[in-house]
This record gives C-alpha cells, structure tokens and sequence, in this order.
C-alpha cells in the first residue's frame, strides 16, 4: 500500500512539470523550430547514401517546417533524379544564383550547412556516374556534383550542351559566375623583345619575364604588368658622368605597363582582343655618383612610352588559359640627358603567358 501511494506522489509531482514542458514548447519560435528539425534532417540524411523511403519522409518534413530553402530543392533534385530517374520542371534561375554563390566564394554557410553541401556533391557525383543521362537532367547533376564555380563552368563547356537551350542559358550563367570570381586574373609570362635601329644594333634582342593582373569588366579588362629583361649582347655606351665622358654597359630592363583591353571576339573557349596604354622602362647600368645631399645615384637610361598590341588566349581549364601577345611600344631612350650614345627604335614585345 505505502509503495502505490508512493507511486500516486510521484507521478502527480512530475505531471506538472511535463504539462510545464508542453506549454513552453507552444512559444518557441518558428526560427527556432526550423532550426532544431533541420538540424536532425541533415544528420540523419548525412549518416549515409540517400535512401528512398525515409529520404521523402525526411524533405518533406524539411519543407513542413522552413519551407522549401536552397539546400531543401537541392536535396529533393537529387532524391527526384535518384529515384524517378527525371525531373518534371526546369529548375528556376533564381535557385542556381544562389547555389552559384556559394561555390564562387559569394555567399558563407554555417557549418552545418556547408557540410549538407560537401554531401549532397558526393552524392550527385555518385548519381552521376551511375547511367547515362539526358542532357538537362546531366547539366544539373554536373552543378549539384561541382565543388567549385570553375569546375562547374568546365564541365558544361561541350558542345554536347549547345542543343539544350535551357542549358545554354544556364551555361551563360555559370560562365558570368566564374569570371566574376576572379576578379583579379594573374599571368606569367616569357617575353622576347624584337628591337629596331640602334637598340637591335646595340642589344641585339632581349627575353624576360614578367607578371600582369587584369581586372576583367564587361568586355573589357584593365592590366598592369611588371617584368624584367636581359639583352643577348652587352652594350656598351657613352655617358657623361658628372662632366666626365665614361662608358657602361647596358644592364638588365626593368619596365611597368598600363593598359585597357578590349575583347573583339569571345567563343566558347578563345578570346581575341587589342589593347592600348603606356608603360615606363629603364635599362640600369653600373655608374653610380653621389650627389650634394651625400645619396648615392645610379646613372641610366628610361623613357615613358605609348603601346598598342593584340592579344589571343584560349581557355584550357575552367577560367586557366594560355595565350599569346604582341605589343608595339615606341621607345625613345635619347631624351635622357647623361646618355652620349644613339639609342633611338622601337621594341616590339611577343609574349607567351599562362593566365591563372
């Protein structure tokens, strides 16, 4: 008897407290309860491959609670493709701008979700891989697998996608995307420097190499380049140091270019475009003399000077490309006051470069 009434205690004691319980479940908010439900959805999904049955049942309780979200669509395509080997509708745009986000680097997920990510891609690569495909149906599995914008924009390159206008378009968008991530576009690059009248007499030819960003626009691009020069001959010249009439080689080239590009042509995968600027060069030699503020300086030759040239590259892996360049510049080395020698002719500057 004391043991039943002892039970009888103890269960009216913790009735008020579960009814307490239940109560204060009523006031938590809708955030928070699409939080904690889509939290154990991405657990549960991501404790293997997507199983048919419990995979429905998890999405739609996904979507019972936050409504269909970004990582929500992206999960029930792969289920709809997995499992009824097609999809009934175009995916919107607005879904793939998105998408296209986080794997430019635009957008960040909280872990969480950027694990969800890391998996639904495992998993739409191994769908992928699974049959052929129709073309839609394989673009949209090759974005979902894709771990970066540029291998997305590399996989829908082929021109087995031109006759699918719903994956040109998409394809078009993936090309702005990865462009766009790479805002600042980096080359190096070997140079061999044709020269005209005294400058061939003198240096023969020259070969360098060098550095450039281009900051891409809509069809344009603004480069810079930096690099560096060596002649095949010395050149020994005239100069007048300080009132006394010395010679020196020529040492190396050290030049800046400045320039605004313009694409002419933009195909599938190669880019043809003329640019024009201005640029600084200095040859450096090994007079020195030190001036009334007791600093040493370093006598030797410069000029500022305008290019035009032609530029062609062709993309071989996502935005990576090689190209060449052929740049004119009209050098005029004999302004410099210490020079005594004819240094007069152009500098016509072919360039082969990896863009990366």
């Amino acid at each position: 008897m004391k043991v039943f009434s002892l039970v009888i205690i103890v269960a009216f004691a913790l009735f008020p407290l579960s009814a307490q319980n239940d109560f204060d479940d009523l006031f938590i908010s809708i955030g928070e309860l699409c939080f904690r439900n889509e939290a154990r959805v991405i657990n549960s999904l991501q404790k293997g491959p997507l199983q048919e049955a419990e995979g429905d049942s998890l999405i739609q309780l996904w979507d019972r609670y936050c409504g269909p979200t970004e990582a929500s669509i992206r999960t029930r395509l792969l289920y709809d493709l997995k499992f009824n080997q097609d999809l009934d509708t175009v995916v919107p745009f607005l879904y793939w701008h998105t998408y296209l986000n986080y794997l430019s680097g635009e957008e960040i997920l909280i872990p969480s979700l950027d694990e969800h990510l890391k998996w639904t891609q495992a998993e739409a690569a191994r769908i992928l891989a699974s049959r052929e495909w129709p073309i839609y149906e394989k673009a949209v599995l090759g974005l979902l697998a894709s771990t970066k914008i540029s291998e997305a924009y590399e996989f829908l390159r082929p021109k087995e996608f031109d006759d699918n206008p719903q994956v040109a378009e998409l394809r078009e968008l993936v090309q702005r995307k990865a462009h766009a991530a790479f805002r600042n576009i980096f080359s190096l690059s070997y140079n061999y420097f044709y020269l005209s009248n005294d400058l061939q007499a003198n240096l023969g030819a020259m070969h360098g190499i060098a550095l450039a960003m281009e900051i891409p626009f809509d069809r344009s691009r603004l480069g810079f380049q930096f690099g560096w020069a060596a002649s095949e001959e010395k050149a020994y010249l005239r100069f007048d140091n300080q009132g006394v009439l010395t010679e020196s080689d020529l040492e190396s080239f050290i030049y800046f270019d400045s320039y605004l590009m313009y694409d002419m042509l933009a195909g599938r995968r190669s880019h043809f475009s003329a640019f024009a600027g201005f640029g600084f060069g200095q040859f450096f030699t090994d007079l020195n003399y030190i001036n009334e503020a007791d600093e040493e300086v370093m006598l030797g030759v410069s000029t500022f000077y305008p290019l035009v040239g032609l530029d062609y590259y062709l993309e071989v892996k996502g935005t990576q490309s090689i190209g060449i360049r052929s740049t004119f510049k009209l050098s005029n080395f004999d302004s410099n006051d210490e020079l005594r020698s004819p240094l007069d002719g152009f500098m016509l500057q072919n360039t082969l470069y990896y863009r990366f």
